[in-house]
C-alpha cells in the first residue's frame, strides 16, 4: 500500500514538473529548449523484456548521471527532470 501511493506522488511530482515545463519553456534557454526531448512508443512485450528494458534505462541513466556530477560545474547547466514509466498498456 505505502509503495502504491509514494509511487503515486512520485508520478503527480513528475507530472506537476512536466506541466511547469510546458507553461515556461518558451522563455528557457533556446540551447535547453532545443536539447529537451520526449520519447514516447507502444509495443507488444514480455514481463522479461520489460524487466530488460527497466534495467537497461537504469544503467544509461544511472552513468549518464554520475557522468555530469563528476563533471565539473558549467555556467550553462540548469536543473533538469526525466522520467520514464514503461507498463503494460491496452491497445
Amino acid at each position: 500500500m505505502r509503495a502504491a501511493a509514494a509511487e503515486r506522488l512520485d508520478i503527480e511530482r513528475s507530472t506537476r514538473k512536466l506541466a511547469e515545463w510546458h507553461r515556461v519553456r518558451a522563455s528557457a534557454p533556446a540551447a535547453h529548449r532545443d536539447a529537451a526531448t520526449s520519447i514516447d512508443w507502444s509495443v507488444r512485450a514480455t514481463p522479461a523484456q520489460l524487466e530488460d528494458l527497466g534495467a537497461r534505462l537504469a544503467a544509461v541513466v544511472g552513468e549518464w548521471t554520475d557522468e555530469v556530477r563528476a563533471g565539473e560545474p558549467d555556467a550553462a547547466s540548469i536543473p533538469t527532470h526525466g522520467f520514464v514509466r514503461v507498463f503494460p498498456s491496452r491497445p
